[in-house]
């Protein structure tokens, strides 16, 4: 790869929290997807395709060098850290010809230390069994459990000889389980990876009619999270085996809640079957993102640069639903 993309992408200093570490990781995953399957666009991305596998080689190799488990007051071992770790190890993966032994290595030490913090883990629940508040009326922990879970799907796919697989396959299923599952949920008889749905769950995620909660309101930004269980049939599908009943369950539910309910146009629900970013103190219909663009062309946040003014600026996200 030359010498100018040896020295790592992410420096120290550069901090290890989320604004640091998971756009790199979404943007190396990005990256590694589209080169991998022969749909990078060189024209779009503004670089060609040996500069753009490069600089994902690049980032992969920074984003394992930097985690604790690697190096010394590292990211990782945090909230939402399985999530990054996900899809650094998954790009890795994509990317497995290019990396070395050491980086290889690496990779595989950062994937075991996160899913190993869920050995033991208490799964948390927005309602207890009885159908009460588990914690705050505002906050689903539907999300935080799918991310959760992902980390257990890349490791049991990757290193499927770990002899902690087993247990990570088991609490992987109930952190699926959980994430979208429904009060009337608990006391299901239906049978998934070798329990009822009412002798894996402790609570419930999501109302009964499929909407999520949080931020204190119907969130569908929080209810498209259910992806990151159904990640699960991509990451078992690269190592020849089934996906597992327990990453689907509930999915139906969020999609009619989210495609099927005729909302009433408005402020966030206008017509045409868009859905806008909804308005609360801490996510606004002027969210800040910037596109994987940054990691192919070099560009920094707060850089000069068209992408970033716009950020700074504030761009108004939308998603469509079905027609």
């Amino acid at each position: 790869m030359g010498a100018q993309h040896r020295r790592p992408a992410l420096q120290r200093g550069c901090g290890i929290g989320e604004l640091n570490i998971r756009g790199p990781a979404h943007e190396a995953f990005a990256l590694a997807v589209s080169l991998r399957l022969g749909v990078y666009d060189p024209a779009t991305a503004g670089v060609n395709a040996d500069v753009a596998r490069a600089r994902a080689v690049r980032l992969v190799q920074s984003l394992a060098m930097r985690h604790l488990s690697n190096s010394d007051n590292g990211w990782g071992g945090g909230w939402q850290s399985a999530l990054w770790t996900s899809f650094t190890a998954w790009a890795g993966w994509l990317l497995w010809e290019d990396l070395g032994a050491l980086d290889r290595e690496r990779l595989g030490r950062m994937l075991e230390y996160e899913a190993d913090r869920f050995n033991g883990y208490v799964v948390p629940y927005y309602r207890d069994e009885a159908g009460n508040y588990a914690g705050s009326v505002n906050d689903t922990k539907a999300e935080e459990n799918a991310w959760s879970a992902m980390v257990l799907q890349v490791a049991t796919a990757m290193l499927p000889g770990h002899r902690r697989f087993g247990q990570w396959m088991n609490k992987a299923a109930e952190l699926e389980i959980s994430a979208f599952s429904r009060p009337v949920d608990v006391s299901s008889t239906a049978v998934v990876n070798g329990r009822t749905v009412g002798q894996w769950l402790r609570g419930s995620n999501i109302n009964n009619d499929g909407f999520v909660i949080n931020h204190g309101f119907v969130h569908p930004d929080y209810s498209t999270t259910v992806s990151e269980n159904i990640f699960a049939a991509l990451a078992y599908s690269m190592a020849w085996r089934a996906t597992p009943r327990a990453a689907f369950w509930g999915a139906q539910y969020v999609y009619r809640a989210l495609v099927d309910h005729p909302w009433v146009a408005g402020t966030m629900y206008p017509p045409r079957g868009v859905v806008l970013q909804p308005a609360a103190r801490s996510m606004t219909t002027t969210r800040r993102t910037c596109t994987t663009r940054r990691a192919t062309t070099g560009v920094r946040p707060g850089a000069s640069s068209p992408c970033c003014s716009t950020c700074r600026r504030g761009r108004s996200v939308s998603m469509r639903s079905r027609p």
